[in-house]
Protein backbone atom coordinates (compact mmCIF):
# COMPACT_ATOMS: atom_id res chain seq x y z
CA UNK A 1 0.00 0.00 0.00
CA UNK A 2 1.23 3.52 -0.77
CA UNK A 3 1.04 6.14 1.93
CA UNK A 4 0.33 9.71 0.87
CA UNK A 5 1.52 12.78 2.70
CA UNK A 6 0.07 13.01 6.19
CA UNK A 7 -0.44 9.23 6.39
CA UNK A 8 -3.43 9.12 4.03
CA UNK A 9 -3.44 5.71 2.31
CA UNK A 10 -3.50 5.64 -1.48
CA UNK A 11 -4.71 2.10 -2.01
CA UNK A 12 -6.06 2.69 -5.49
CA UNK A 13 -3.90 5.05 -7.53
CA UNK A 14 -6.06 4.51 -10.60
CA UNK A 15 -9.07 5.91 -8.75
CA UNK A 16 -6.90 8.76 -7.51
CA UNK A 17 -5.96 9.65 -11.07
CA UNK A 18 -9.54 9.57 -12.23
CA UNK A 19 -10.50 11.96 -9.43
CA UNK A 20 -7.80 14.51 -10.29
CA UNK A 21 -7.78 16.36 -13.60
CA UNK A 22 -4.74 16.33 -15.86
CA UNK A 23 -3.75 19.86 -14.89
CA UNK A 24 -4.82 19.96 -11.23
CA UNK A 25 -2.54 19.54 -8.23
CA UNK A 26 -3.66 17.60 -5.16
CA UNK A 27 -2.85 18.68 -1.61
CA UNK A 28 -1.66 15.40 -0.14
CA UNK A 29 1.72 14.94 -1.75
CA UNK A 30 0.59 12.99 -4.79
CA UNK A 31 -1.31 14.03 -7.89
CA UNK A 32 -1.64 13.22 -11.58
CA UNK A 33 -0.93 16.78 -12.68
CA UNK A 34 1.84 15.68 -15.05
CA UNK A 35 -0.35 13.53 -17.26
CA UNK A 36 1.09 15.20 -20.36
CA UNK A 37 2.91 12.66 -22.48
CA UNK A 38 4.53 15.50 -24.42
CA UNK A 39 6.21 17.91 -21.98
CA UNK A 40 6.84 21.49 -23.02
CA UNK A 41 10.46 21.69 -21.80
CA UNK A 42 13.25 19.45 -20.58
CA UNK A 43 12.78 20.89 -17.09
CA UNK A 44 9.13 19.83 -17.13
CA UNK A 45 10.08 16.35 -18.36
CA UNK A 46 12.65 15.90 -15.61
CA UNK A 47 15.76 13.73 -15.35
CA UNK A 48 15.67 9.95 -15.31
CA UNK A 49 16.73 8.64 -11.88
CA UNK A 50 18.17 5.09 -11.80
CA UNK A 51 16.26 3.77 -8.80
CA UNK A 52 16.26 0.00 -8.21
CA UNK A 53 12.95 -0.27 -6.34
CA UNK A 54 10.67 -1.73 -9.05
CA UNK A 55 7.81 0.74 -8.70
CA UNK A 56 10.30 3.63 -9.03
CA UNK A 57 12.32 2.26 -11.96
CA UNK A 58 12.53 4.93 -14.68
CA UNK A 59 10.93 7.57 -12.46
CA UNK A 60 11.96 11.15 -13.19
CA UNK A 61 12.99 13.99 -10.93
CA UNK A 62 12.36 17.61 -11.77
CA UNK A 63 12.84 20.98 -10.12
CA UNK A 64 11.31 23.97 -11.87
CA UNK A 65 13.40 26.54 -9.98
CA UNK A 66 15.90 26.84 -7.15
CA UNK A 67 13.20 27.98 -4.74
CA UNK A 68 10.64 25.27 -5.52
CA UNK A 69 10.56 21.79 -4.06
CA UNK A 70 11.72 19.00 -6.32
CA UNK A 71 9.14 16.53 -7.60
CA UNK A 72 9.23 12.86 -8.56
CA UNK A 73 7.29 11.78 -11.65
CA UNK A 74 6.16 8.15 -11.59
CA UNK A 75 4.13 6.54 -14.35
CA UNK A 76 1.69 3.65 -14.13
CA UNK A 77 0.81 3.51 -10.43
CA UNK A 78 -1.75 0.74 -9.84
CA UNK A 79 -1.87 0.03 -13.55
CA UNK A 80 -2.94 3.58 -14.47
CA UNK A 81 -1.68 5.06 -17.73
CA UNK A 82 -1.04 8.54 -16.36
CA UNK A 83 2.02 10.05 -14.73
CA UNK A 84 1.88 10.91 -11.03
CA UNK A 85 3.68 13.90 -9.50
CA UNK A 86 4.93 13.47 -5.94
CA UNK A 87 6.50 16.18 -3.80
CA UNK A 88 10.07 15.16 -2.99
CA UNK A 89 9.52 15.32 0.78
CA UNK A 90 6.58 12.91 0.44
CA UNK A 91 8.44 10.21 -1.50
CA UNK A 92 9.71 8.31 1.56
CA UNK A 93 6.25 8.43 3.14
CA UNK A 94 4.56 7.05 0.02
CA UNK A 95 7.18 4.46 -0.99
CA UNK A 96 8.06 2.96 2.37
CA UNK A 97 10.01 -0.04 1.05
CA UNK A 98 12.76 1.57 -1.00
CA UNK A 99 16.00 -0.37 -1.38
CA UNK A 100 19.03 0.84 0.58
CA UNK A 101 20.58 2.07 -2.68
CA UNK A 102 17.48 4.16 -3.42
CA UNK A 103 17.31 5.62 0.09
CA UNK A 104 20.89 6.84 -0.29
CA UNK A 105 20.24 8.19 -3.79
CA UNK A 106 17.04 9.91 -2.68
CA UNK A 107 18.84 11.67 0.18
CA UNK A 108 21.75 12.76 -2.03
CA UNK A 109 19.49 14.22 -4.72
CA UNK A 110 17.42 16.11 -2.14
CA UNK A 111 20.25 18.62 -1.70
CA UNK A 112 20.59 19.49 -5.39
CA UNK A 113 19.47 22.95 -6.52
CA UNK A 114 19.76 22.24 -10.25
CA UNK A 115 18.58 18.94 -11.67
CA UNK A 116 20.37 18.05 -14.91
CA UNK A 117 21.28 14.66 -16.44
CA UNK A 118 25.04 14.81 -15.87
CA UNK A 119 24.66 15.89 -12.24
CA UNK A 120 22.21 13.09 -11.44
CA UNK A 121 24.40 10.59 -13.27
CA UNK A 122 27.51 11.52 -11.29
CA UNK A 123 25.71 11.18 -7.95
CA UNK A 124 24.20 7.87 -9.01
CA UNK A 125 27.57 6.48 -10.10
CA UNK A 126 29.19 7.38 -6.80
CA UNK A 127 26.44 5.58 -4.88
CA UNK A 128 26.51 2.55 -7.19
CA UNK A 129 30.28 2.43 -6.79
CA UNK A 130 29.71 1.69 -3.09
CA UNK A 131 28.12 -1.64 -4.05
CA UNK A 132 24.55 -0.83 -2.98
CA UNK A 133 23.18 -1.71 -6.45
CA UNK A 134 25.12 -4.97 -6.64
CA UNK A 135 28.71 -5.95 -7.49
CA UNK A 136 28.30 -5.79 -11.27
CA UNK A 137 26.81 -2.29 -11.12
CA UNK A 138 29.62 -1.27 -8.73
CA UNK A 139 32.29 -2.44 -11.16
CA UNK A 140 30.59 -0.66 -14.06
CA UNK A 141 30.16 2.51 -12.00
CA UNK A 142 33.85 2.51 -11.09
CA UNK A 143 34.80 2.22 -14.75
CA UNK A 144 32.36 5.00 -15.66
CA UNK A 145 33.75 7.35 -13.01
CA UNK A 146 37.26 6.70 -14.30
CA UNK A 147 36.04 7.41 -17.82
CA UNK A 148 34.57 10.73 -16.67
CA UNK A 149 37.94 11.69 -15.22
CA UNK A 150 39.67 10.85 -18.48
CA UNK A 151 37.11 12.40 -20.85
CA UNK A 152 38.46 15.94 -20.57
CA UNK A 153 42.09 14.85 -20.96
CA UNK A 154 41.27 12.79 -24.04
CA UNK A 155 39.10 15.56 -25.50
CA UNK A 156 41.91 18.07 -25.03
CA UNK A 157 44.47 15.72 -26.57
CA UNK A 158 42.33 14.98 -29.63
CA UNK A 159 41.29 18.62 -30.12
CA UNK A 160 44.88 19.88 -30.02
CA UNK A 161 45.93 17.10 -32.38
CA UNK A 162 43.07 17.87 -34.77
CA UNK A 163 43.91 21.58 -34.79
CA UNK A 164 47.57 20.86 -35.51
CA UNK A 165 46.75 18.42 -38.29
CA UNK A 166 44.47 20.93 -39.95
CA UNK A 167 46.33 24.21 -39.40
CA UNK A 168 50.03 23.65 -38.66
CA UNK A 169 52.56 23.98 -41.44
CA UNK A 170 53.64 20.32 -41.24
CA UNK A 171 50.02 19.05 -40.98
CA UNK A 172 51.00 16.64 -38.24
CA UNK A 173 49.11 15.92 -35.04
CA UNK A 174 50.66 15.02 -31.71
CA UNK A 175 51.57 11.79 -29.99
CA UNK A 176 51.79 10.82 -26.35
CA UNK A 177 55.58 10.92 -26.76
CA UNK A 178 55.35 14.61 -27.71
CA UNK A 179 53.83 15.35 -24.30
CA UNK A 180 56.15 13.10 -22.30
CA UNK A 181 59.10 15.53 -22.23
CA UNK A 182 59.55 19.26 -21.60
CA UNK A 183 61.14 19.62 -25.03
CA UNK A 184 58.20 17.90 -26.72
CA UNK A 185 55.64 20.02 -24.88
CA UNK A 186 57.50 23.21 -25.80
CA UNK A 187 57.49 22.18 -29.44
CA UNK A 188 53.71 21.64 -29.33
CA UNK A 189 53.31 25.04 -27.65
CA UNK A 190 55.40 26.71 -30.38
CA UNK A 191 53.26 25.15 -33.08
CA UNK A 192 50.09 26.30 -31.33
CA UNK A 193 51.56 29.77 -30.91
CA UNK A 194 52.04 30.06 -34.65
CA UNK A 195 48.41 29.07 -35.30
CA UNK A 196 47.07 31.32 -32.54
CA UNK A 197 48.89 34.33 -33.97
CA UNK A 198 46.69 34.07 -37.07
CA UNK A 199 43.75 34.91 -34.80
CA UNK A 200 45.67 37.59 -32.87
CA UNK A 201 45.94 35.25 -29.87
CA UNK A 202 48.99 34.45 -27.78
CA UNK A 203 49.96 30.83 -27.27
CA UNK A 204 48.54 30.90 -23.76
CA UNK A 205 45.27 32.52 -24.88
CA UNK A 206 44.89 30.09 -27.75
CA UNK A 207 45.59 27.05 -25.59
CA UNK A 208 43.23 28.36 -22.88
CA UNK A 209 40.45 28.58 -25.48
CA UNK A 210 41.20 25.05 -26.64
CA UNK A 211 41.14 23.83 -23.04
CA UNK A 212 37.74 25.47 -22.41
CA UNK A 213 36.52 23.96 -25.66
CA UNK A 214 37.63 20.42 -24.83
CA UNK A 215 36.31 20.63 -21.26
CA UNK A 216 32.89 21.70 -22.52
CA UNK A 217 32.47 19.06 -25.20
CA UNK A 218 34.32 16.21 -23.45
CA UNK A 219 31.36 13.81 -23.40
CA UNK A 220 30.69 14.48 -27.10
CA UNK A 221 34.28 14.51 -28.31
CA UNK A 222 35.28 14.73 -31.95
CA UNK A 223 34.53 12.51 -34.94
CA UNK A 224 37.12 10.24 -36.52
CA UNK A 225 39.12 9.57 -33.35
CA UNK A 226 40.22 6.06 -32.32
CA UNK A 227 38.06 5.92 -29.17
CA UNK A 228 34.38 6.90 -29.39
CA UNK A 229 33.17 9.16 -26.62
CA UNK A 230 30.22 8.37 -24.36
CA UNK A 231 27.59 10.43 -26.20
CA UNK A 232 28.66 9.06 -29.58
CA UNK A 233 28.42 5.50 -28.25
CA UNK A 234 24.98 6.25 -26.80
CA UNK A 235 23.85 7.67 -30.13
CA UNK A 236 25.09 4.56 -31.96
CA UNK A 237 23.31 2.32 -29.45
CA UNK A 238 20.09 4.28 -29.89
CA UNK A 239 20.33 3.89 -33.66
CA UNK A 240 20.75 0.12 -33.33
CA UNK A 241 17.86 0.01 -30.86
CA UNK A 242 15.53 1.87 -33.24
CA UNK A 243 16.33 -0.58 -36.04
CA UNK A 244 15.86 -3.59 -33.73
CA UNK A 245 12.55 -2.61 -32.18
CA UNK A 246 11.02 -1.55 -35.52
CA UNK A 247 12.00 -4.90 -36.99
CA UNK A 248 10.44 -6.67 -34.01
CA UNK A 249 7.24 -4.64 -34.41
CA UNK A 250 6.97 -5.68 -38.07
CA UNK A 251 7.16 -9.36 -37.11
CA UNK A 252 4.87 -9.31 -34.08
CA UNK A 253 1.11 -9.75 -34.35
CA UNK A 254 0.06 -8.68 -30.85
CA UNK A 255 -1.24 -5.31 -29.64
CA UNK A 256 2.28 -4.64 -28.32
CA UNK A 257 3.56 -4.21 -31.87
CA UNK A 258 1.90 -0.81 -32.23
CA UNK A 259 3.60 0.48 -29.09
CA UNK A 260 6.95 -0.91 -30.22
CA UNK A 261 6.52 0.81 -33.59
CA UNK A 262 5.87 4.13 -31.85
CA UNK A 263 8.98 3.69 -29.71
CA UNK A 264 11.07 3.10 -32.82
CA UNK A 265 9.60 6.15 -34.52
CA UNK A 266 10.30 8.35 -31.49
CA UNK A 267 13.88 7.02 -31.35
CA UNK A 268 14.42 7.76 -35.05
CA UNK A 269 12.98 11.27 -34.71
CA UNK A 270 15.20 11.86 -31.67
CA UNK A 271 18.25 10.72 -33.67
CA UNK A 272 17.55 13.31 -36.36
CA UNK A 273 17.69 16.05 -33.73
CA UNK A 274 20.80 14.53 -32.12
CA UNK A 275 22.59 14.36 -35.46
CA UNK A 276 21.97 18.07 -36.03
CA UNK A 277 23.56 18.94 -32.67
CA UNK A 278 26.56 16.72 -33.38
CA UNK A 279 26.99 18.33 -36.81
CA UNK A 280 27.00 21.80 -35.24
CA UNK A 281 29.59 20.83 -32.63
CA UNK A 282 31.79 19.04 -35.17
CA UNK A 283 31.57 22.02 -37.52
CA UNK A 284 33.24 24.22 -34.91
CA UNK A 285 36.35 22.05 -35.04
CA UNK A 286 36.30 21.98 -38.84
CA UNK A 287 36.05 25.78 -39.06
CA UNK A 288 38.63 26.88 -36.52
CA UNK A 289 38.90 30.46 -37.79
CA UNK A 290 35.26 31.50 -37.29
CA UNK A 291 35.16 29.57 -34.00
CA UNK A 292 38.18 31.38 -32.52
CA UNK A 293 37.25 34.80 -33.86
CA UNK A 294 34.01 34.76 -31.89
CA UNK A 295 35.01 32.37 -29.12
CA UNK A 296 32.98 33.86 -26.25
CA UNK A 297 29.69 33.48 -28.12
CA UNK A 298 30.68 30.12 -29.58
CA UNK A 299 31.62 28.79 -26.14
CA UNK A 300 28.10 29.53 -24.92
CA UNK A 301 26.57 27.94 -28.02
CA UNK A 302 28.78 24.88 -27.57
CA UNK A 303 27.76 24.44 -23.93
CA UNK A 304 24.08 24.74 -24.87
CA UNK A 305 24.44 22.16 -27.65
CA UNK A 306 26.20 19.66 -25.34
CA UNK A 307 23.54 20.11 -22.66
CA UNK A 308 20.74 19.59 -25.20
CA UNK A 309 22.39 16.37 -26.29
CA UNK A 310 22.62 15.20 -22.66
CA UNK A 311 18.89 15.87 -22.22
CA UNK A 312 17.94 14.15 -25.49
CA UNK A 313 19.90 11.04 -24.54
CA UNK A 314 18.72 11.02 -20.93
CA UNK A 315 16.58 7.99 -20.15
CA UNK A 316 17.39 6.06 -23.33
CA UNK A 317 20.34 4.01 -22.03
CA UNK A 318 18.29 1.88 -19.57
CA UNK A 319 15.62 1.42 -22.25
CA UNK A 320 18.24 0.24 -24.75
CA UNK A 321 19.81 -2.05 -22.12
CA UNK A 322 16.41 -3.52 -21.28
CA UNK A 323 15.58 -4.23 -24.92
CA UNK A 324 19.00 -5.77 -25.63
CA UNK A 325 17.83 -8.93 -23.81
CA UNK A 326 14.55 -9.41 -25.68
CA UNK A 327 15.85 -12.05 -28.10
CA UNK A 328 16.54 -14.44 -25.21
CA UNK A 329 12.97 -14.22 -23.89
CA UNK A 330 9.78 -16.08 -24.88
CA UNK A 331 7.41 -14.11 -27.10
CA UNK A 332 4.96 -13.14 -24.33
CA UNK A 333 7.81 -11.67 -22.26
CA UNK A 334 9.07 -9.78 -25.31
CA UNK A 335 5.61 -8.28 -25.69
CA UNK A 336 5.54 -7.27 -22.01
CA UNK A 337 8.98 -5.71 -22.44
CA UNK A 338 7.76 -3.77 -25.50
CA UNK A 339 4.87 -2.43 -23.40
CA UNK A 340 7.24 -1.39 -20.63
CA UNK A 341 9.65 0.30 -23.06
CA UNK A 342 6.73 2.26 -24.47
CA UNK A 343 5.70 3.30 -20.97
CA UNK A 344 9.07 4.70 -19.88
CA UNK A 345 10.79 5.96 -23.02
CA UNK A 346 11.73 9.67 -23.08
CA UNK A 347 10.39 12.11 -25.67
CA UNK A 348 11.92 15.38 -26.82
CA UNK A 349 9.92 18.32 -25.39
CA UNK A 350 7.70 20.52 -27.52
CA UNK A 351 9.87 23.64 -27.30
CA UNK A 352 12.88 21.73 -28.73
CA UNK A 353 10.96 20.85 -31.89
CA UNK A 354 10.60 23.12 -34.91
CA UNK A 355 7.03 24.30 -35.38
CA UNK A 356 6.88 22.56 -38.76
CA UNK A 357 7.66 19.23 -37.06
CA UNK A 358 5.33 19.54 -34.06
CA UNK A 359 2.30 17.97 -35.73
CA UNK A 360 4.28 14.77 -36.34
CA UNK A 361 5.56 14.71 -32.75
CA UNK A 362 2.09 15.44 -31.36
CA UNK A 363 0.71 12.49 -33.31
CA UNK A 364 3.44 10.23 -31.95
CA UNK A 365 2.98 11.28 -28.33
CA UNK A 366 -0.80 10.94 -28.59
CA UNK A 367 -0.20 7.45 -29.96
CA UNK A 368 1.99 6.65 -26.95
CA UNK A 369 -0.67 7.90 -24.55
CA UNK A 370 -3.29 5.67 -26.16
CA UNK A 371 -1.07 2.61 -26.49
CA UNK A 372 0.99 2.35 -23.32
CA UNK A 373 0.05 -0.43 -20.90
CA UNK A 374 1.40 -0.29 -17.37
CA UNK A 375 2.68 -3.43 -15.70
CA UNK A 376 0.29 -4.19 -12.85
CA UNK A 377 2.79 -6.10 -10.73
CA UNK A 378 5.07 -3.06 -10.49
CA UNK A 379 2.45 -1.12 -8.56
CA UNK A 380 2.23 -2.97 -5.25
CA UNK A 381 5.10 -1.11 -3.61
CA UNK A 382 6.51 -4.40 -2.32
CA UNK A 383 10.15 -5.31 -2.88
CA UNK A 384 10.15 -7.79 -5.76
CA UNK A 385 13.57 -9.45 -5.41
CA UNK A 386 13.58 -10.88 -8.94
CA UNK A 387 12.66 -7.51 -10.39
CA UNK A 388 15.30 -5.71 -8.31
CA UNK A 389 17.94 -8.12 -9.61
CA UNK A 390 16.79 -7.46 -13.18
CA UNK A 391 16.96 -3.69 -12.61
CA UNK A 392 20.42 -3.97 -11.05
CA UNK A 393 21.56 -5.93 -14.08
CA UNK A 394 20.12 -3.24 -16.34
CA UNK A 395 21.87 -0.52 -14.28
CA UNK A 396 25.15 -2.35 -14.71
CA UNK A 397 24.78 -2.16 -18.48
CA UNK A 398 23.39 1.35 -18.79
CA UNK A 399 26.50 3.43 -18.14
Amino acid sequence: MFMAKGGTPVANAKAQETAVSADEDEDEGISSSAARHWPRTFTERGVSVPFTTPVLAQARMRKRSKDEEAELLVSGLSGAKGIYVIGWRSVREIFTRMTTHDQRLYAALATRNRIVPEGVRKISLKISNSGLAGPQAAATAKASLEEMENEKLLANYHLVSTVLKSHSKDKKGITVADLATAKGRQKVKDRLSEIGSRFSLSADEFYSNLEEWSDTMAAMGLPDVPMKTRYRRMRDNLREFATSILEWARNDRSESAQGAKLVGQVAEATLILLDLEFENVDKMAQELGPTMQNWKANKVALAQAVERVSWMLDGWDPVVAMWSEHKDLPRHEQQAMADEVCRVMPVVPEEEIKKSERVKWRDMTNGIKNTVQALEDWSTGEIDVVMVMRIEKMKAKAR
